[in-house]
């Protein structure tokens, strides 16, 4: 009887496809209740059904057969089980990681709001500090803020000027044949130089400058047209540095013998006094702010401790209690770095002095009244001399006077490559604050 029962079962759920196929349906039916029990009633009692006939299955054979579907579905199973519990682990994992990272961020960035709410509160007031913030604080905060990337293999000119980013190490594509291309196009250049200073014009130049320095050695220097035609050429590297001083030297003549020598040496302890004394300046507090940020593009001042940026530091504190009208204004510690390239730390001071004194009245002023009057000089002359230019400014209202003040404050110092504006330093220092009005179209 159970035999034949059993059979009777086996028919019916073999009767659409066969009975040679029903094991396999069986297996199919078993499957299929449990992938798609939860998705609807229907589902749900159709799988009752198909465990319903199961249990009344007694052959061994169709037993065998059940037992081993279920076997290899609770396989398949638990494999997904374990598979879904990593993942579920690892995006746990990942969670706690952006969250511990989150609250670093968080913590840091309230860390440097209070510091620099403590800065700010430092500065409020022109007489007094509201608050006295820690010894080495402000150094801290500058250093964190003004952090170069560079490193110290990166290349630089004789003058320290980092070069452009070298591509052969750099190269995001791996591209030999950019590679191969960059460094053609780098000894070309170099021959081009190379052709260059080998040329009859710039050995007649040579020529020149080297007559006319045999000729000044042991005397004063003396304004001429001789001297004047020569300096709007452009003083050969070589030559800057006694050039400068010589110049400096023939526009201060009667201010350098009226304070006579250690004047700097005065204004400089003067200034380091008065610290010691405990004497609140604003001046002092902006020049130690900016001196990390006078020439980023320079390796001898891109570290707050370097040399350099003493040199600058000194050079700043004397200058503000010589001048108590200017005091400081942001622009002159670019004037004094640039000094400080070719000149020692003392010829920089005057350097500066004689840069400001060549600037028209009230240039350096808390009102800037000189520089904005020469922006104006600047926006008629780009009207006359490129119309074409004025007018495509006017298209797109591009007001200049909106950041040409930084081109006159700096003498182009921000805004162009050293080998540019090294050469209207010179001619500025002999021929004065027109340079700039009347290069500054012609760049």
């Amino acid at each position: 009887m159970s035999t034949n029962k059993g059979i009777t079962s086996g028919d019916k759920i073999c009767e659409e496809d066969g009975n040679g196929d029903m094991d396999k349906e069986r297996l199919i039916a078993v499957e299929e209740g449990m992938e798609l029990e939860s998705q609807s009633a229907q589902r749900c009692e159709e799988a009752e059904r198909a465990v319903f006939e199961e249990q009344n299955v007694h052959d061994v054979n169709e037993l065998r057969d059940l037992v081993e579907g279920y076997r290899a579905q609770n396989e398949f199973l638990n494999t997904e089980i374990v598979l879904l519990h990593k993942m579920v682990r690892s995006v746990e994992e990942r969670e706690r990681k952006w969250q511990k990272h989150f609250a670093e961020v968080e913590g840091c960035y309230y860390q440097m709001k209070s510091r620099y709410l403590m800065v700010l509160n430092h500065f409020k007031s022109p007489e007094k500090p509201s608050i006295m913030m820690e010894p080495g604080m402000l150094q801290q905060l500058m250093a964190e803020v003004c952090r170069t990337a560079r490193s110290s293999a990166d290349e630089t000119d004789a003058l320290g000027f980092y070069l452009k980013e070298r591509t052969l190490q750099n190269n995001s594509s791996g591209d030999l044949l950019d590679m191969a291309a960059e460094c053609a196009d780098k000894g070309t250049r170099s021959l081009e130089a190379a052709k260059l200073e080998q040329s009859k014009e710039n050995m007649i130049w040579l020529q020149s400058w080297d007559s006319f320095i045999v000729n000044w050695v042991g005397r004063p220097l003396v304004g001429s047209q001789d001297l004047k035609n020569l300096i709007r050429t452009g003083i050969p590297e070589a030559y800057r540095s006694r050039m400068w001083k010589g110049l400096v030297q023939l526009l201060l003549k009667e201010k350098l013998s009226e304070l006579g020598n250690g004047y700097y040496s005065s204004m400089l302890k003067k200034t380091l006094h008065q610290q010691e004394s405990g004497v609140y300046d604003l001046s002092i507090k902006q020049i130690d702010l900016d001196l990390i940020r006078t020439l980023p593009a320079n390796r001898m001042f891109a570290d707050p401790d370097s040399e350099k940026v003493k040199q600058l530091r000194r050079v700043l504190y004397a200058y503000r209690n010589h001048d108590k009208v200017i005091g400081y204004c942001q622009g002159l510690n670019r004037i004094a770095a640039v000094a400080l390239l070719y000149l020692e730390e003392e010829d920089a001071f005057w350097f500066l002095i004689a840069f400001t004194e060549l600037q028209p009245s009230d240039y350096y002023a808390s009102n800037l009244i000189g520089a904005v009057a020469d922006q104006k000089v600047l926006r008629d002359l780009v009207a006359e001399k490129l119309p074409r230019l004025a007018g495509h400014l006017r298209q797109f209202e591009v007001d200049l006077s909106l950041f040409a003040l930084s081109w006159f404050l700096t003498c182009c110092v921000d805004v162009m490559p050293h080998e540019i504006y090294l050469p209207i330093f010179d001619v500025f220092l002999y021929e004065g604050n027109k340079v700039i009005s009347c290069d500054i179209p012609n760049i």
